[in-house]
């Protein structure tokens, strides 16, 4: 199982992963034209609207990058596509990784309830924070697509580095005996009973609190709460994988109908 340096070399290494993969796209996209380094649809003027009275500058300070992106470059399916797979996919398994087995394992030793609250903390302080809104919908685009692949390789990476330092197996990572009804009908189920409550906390609170104050965390931490229960009670990381999933999907769409609704 994971000990305290296994936890701080992976999160220090994912950290990492993440700054060179953005420091390096960011690079790219500065040396290289835009319709060299972006699909083409992504640098045609008309997907850019900053402008867009969907969301104020002020707005745009508190909700997660992707949502900009995806309000800014609606038009374009590259990105999409793109914030699907980052969304949808990479980010669950990544921060389910980090989080529920990385982490959460490793404070179980002082406790269930201590490792549950302390791993949804962790979970949320991670999605807190201001954001930028003058950064380009090209350089937001190059960004996320580092973070997306960082995030799909990066649960790999720390499988063998943990196979490596402690002969972890596929059964110590929760990934053996599938079985739909646990592994996908009870997280779906779970989604589609608390997600609605996530959406209407998260605009109760975009609407009572000014814009300075961020807001994310606080239903965020309800999410991680629930998923630390999910992985503290099965022992098993791919339902809390699934569960993340499927609640990122309820976001996704959401942002995809209010655009198109807009």
């Amino acid at each position: 199982m994971p000990r305290g340096f296994d936890v701080f070399v992976l999160f220090l290494s994912w950290v990492l992963l993440q700054s060179l993969s953005g420091n390096f796209m960011v690079w790219l996209n500065s040396e290289s034209s835009a319709s060299a380094t972006l699909p083409p649809a992504v640098s045609e003027p008309a997907v850019q609207k900053p402008d867009s009275t969907i969301l104020s500058p002020e707005d745009r300070t508190r909700v997660h990058p992707v949502v900009t992106l995806m309000e800014r470059g609606f038009e374009s399916p590259h990105i999409l596509l793109v914030a699907f797979i980052s969304v949808v996919i990479a980010a669950p398994m990544a921060e389910e990784f980090l989080c529920r087995f990385a982490l959460q394992r490793w404070l179980a030793r002082f406790g269930g309830l201590v490792s549950v609250v302390v791993t949804a903390l962790v979970f949320a302080a991670a999605h807190g924070g201001t954001h930028e809104t003058d950064i380009s919908v090209d350089l937001l685009y190059s960004g996320l697509l580092g973070l997306m692949w960082v995030n799909l390789l990066f649960p790999f990476l720390g499988m063998g580095y943990l196979r490596w330092r402690h002969h972890v197996g596929w059964r110590d990572f929760g990934l053996a005996d599938f079985r739909a009804d646990r592994d996908i009908f009870v997280p779906l189920g779970l989604i589609l009973l608390i997600a609605p409550a996530l959406m209407v906390l998260q605009s109760l609170l975009f609407d009572i609190f000014p814009p300075h104050i961020q807001t994310d965390p606080i239903p965020i931490f309800v999410l991680g709460l629930v998923l630390s229960i999910v992985a503290h009670k099965t022992e098993r990381i791919l339902p809390c994988v699934m569960l993340h999933a499927f609640f990122n999907l309820f976001s996704f769409v959401s942002v995809v109908l209010v655009v198109l609704l807009h």
